[in-house]
């Protein structure tokens, strides 16, 4: 069970006691009119000394009969209306509770958490729950950009393109979607830059420089097109960004390598005209990019 769910119930306890029970000890004084008061008014209402002389008699004589000249109450209440209240309560909270942040997305948030501890099988009944949730919550981003990460990573780049889509629809200029978008469109392309690309790949380098995945792209798409300085342009920004001797560092070092080579064969083919067919361009480099930006889940 979700250990916020024993703290909401005390609190609508402590609601209920409020509305119940305290009431049953408030008491209040409702003070009646005096017969001063009343014998006041009669003066205010006639000039006639007979009928005020009568009246005043009236008020000696009910002086001296009436024991008390207040009338002491206990405030009203009604145990009806307070188990309404109570019932009106606990419907307002759950209401509340299901539409900001229902229980699914507290434990779907908790998964995440722990998902450095996850078995391959958690993981998948995770993204499912992501999944349907997603679906019942179709306005929630951070449920996109999980399952468009996840797509991306498991070669499902259609399903990437179409959630980073619906997360630029509502934020058209955030720099790491627009990277991202930009890969799964290039991937699904079967890794062809093209123009829409390209395009959310370079706003993306206008708003963050170091975005890493719209600077894969863009250097896999100049490689794939035989433009070996802008990628290896791009190659060392993402070579620079990661930690010197890690695997990614090593891997950048490569592809530049590899890049350098093919440039300077271009350029020896160009010098040397031969009857040699031209180096088969359409090897590629692929780039692997691990994202640092991560979204948390909203409860």
């Amino acid at each position: 069970m979700n250990d916020l769910l024993p703290i909401a119930a005390g609190l609508c306890a402590i609601a209920a006691l409020f509305l119940t029970v305290l009431p049953a000890f408030w008491t209040r004084q409702l003070e009646g009119d005096s017969l001063d008061d009343w014998l006041a008014v009669r003066k205010t209402e006639t000039d006639d000394a007979e009928l005020l002389s009568d009246a005043q008699l009236r008020v000696w004589d009910d002086k001296d009969s009436e024991q008390a000249a207040q009338m002491i109450e206990g405030g009203a209440s009604s145990w009806r209306y307070q188990v309404v209240l109570v019932l009106a309560l606990i419907a307002a909270t759950l209401a509340i509770y299901d539409r900001l942040g229902a229980y699914e997305d507290v434990q779907i948030t908790r998964a995440i958490v722990d998902l450095g501890a996850a078995s391959p099988e958690d993981v998948i009944e995770l993204v499912t729950r992501i999944e349907q949730r997603s679906g019942e919550r179709p306005k929630n981003l951070d449920y996109r950009s999980l399952l468009g990460e996840y797509y991306i990573s498991t070669g499902r780049a259609s399903e990437a393109l179409a959630n980073f889509e619906a997360i630029l629809e509502e934020a058209p200029e955030a720099p790491d979607v627009l990277g991202r978008a930009a890969q799964a469109e290039f991937i699904v392309n079967g890794q062809a830059l093209n123009t829409r690309a390209r395009q959310r790949a370079e706003r993306a380098l206008a708003s963050d420089p170091r975005q890493k995945s719209a600077l894969a792209t863009l250097a896999m798409g100049e490689f794939g097109q035989g433009n070996y300085i802008q990628a290896i342009g791009y190659m060392r920004v993402l070579r620079d960004l990661e930690v010197p001797g890690s695997e990614a560092h090593e891997l950048m070092k490569s592809a530049i390598a590899e890049s350098e080579s093919r440039m300077a064969q271009a350029s020896t083919q160009q010098a040397s005209p031969s009857d040699k067919p031209p180096a088969d361009m359409s090897a590629g480099v692929t780039v692997i990019v691990t994202l640092d930006e991560t979204v948390e889940a909203s409860a």
